[in-house]
């Protein structure tokens, strides 16, 4: 709902979990011996049920920076902010280790929260142009006719959902 109108984060999405506690995410913290979660708003309702497991926070990025760089915003606006800013916070502080895509990312969680920076590492987000580079022009028409691919330009754009920057990065 709120992708739909603009904010592009569901950031009330913990919610939803408290209220119905699915039995399969619960049956996989029992079952694992680390937790990873993604996003802040999913960090509080993960904590609850991991006990004394350690909990992981892999942030895309810092959420609090990221809404408040939609431009001009209304009360409704201001109002998913906090609670991002909320979140974001407890899930920073109360993570055993934070991933960070980069040291920018890093110096913001330890500047805006007061994370500890020996709790936050940085694994960057992106290709290894060393490993991962053009081929020849034979091999590539040799890997399209094996894979089925139609001649000329293909792109591959995986995107979880349909924010504004993916659509623009696609764009």
């Amino acid at each position: 709902l709120m992708e739909r109108h603009g904010f592009g984060a569901p950031v009330l999405c913990g919610y939803p979990l408290r209220l119905s506690s699915p039995q399969l995410l619960r049956q996989w913290i029992e079952w694992a011996d680390t937790i990873i979660v993604e996003f802040p708003w999913q960090y509080s309702y993960v904590r609850s049920q991991a006990g004394a497991k350690p909990v992981v926070l892999a942030a895309h990025n810092v959420q609090a920076a990221k809404s408040r760089s939609g431009g001009e915003v209304g009360l409704a606006d201001r109002m998913l902010i906090a609670c991002t800013d909320r979140l974001e916070r407890q899930a920073v502080l109360g993570a055993d280790l934070i991933i960070a895509v980069s040291s920018e990312d890093r110096q913001e969680f330890a500047q805006r929260y007061g994370a500890e920076v020996d709790k936050i590492v940085v694994v960057p987000n992106g290709a290894d142009i060393d490993q991962y580079r053009p081929t020849d022009q034979t091999t590539r028409l040799a890997l399209r006719e094996q894979l089925g691919l139609p001649p000329g330009p293909l792109v591959i754009f995986p995107a979880p959902h349909r924010q504004a920057p993916i659509l623009d990065g696609l764009k």
